[in-house]
């Protein structure tokens, strides 16, 4: 999966990153990360949503 820099910077400090599943269509794609955060706090909200930590595999 392709991540920013940044991104791949933060999950390398902590060797953990953070997964989460909703059925198709909950979530949809977001442009921002505030409109994912919205998106992922309705589905928790409703009882859609799963999540997982794991540690870091590969590059």
């Amino acid at each position: 999966m392709q991540v920013a820099d940044g991104w791949r910077a933060a999950v390398n400090k902590t060797g953990r990153v953070l997964v989460f599943a909703a059925p198709v269509g909950t979530i949809g794609a977001q442009p921002r990360e505030d409109l994912l955060r919205e998106a992922l706090d309705r589905a928790a909200a409703a009882g859609l949503l799963v999540g997982a930590s794991m540690p870091l595999a590969g590059t």
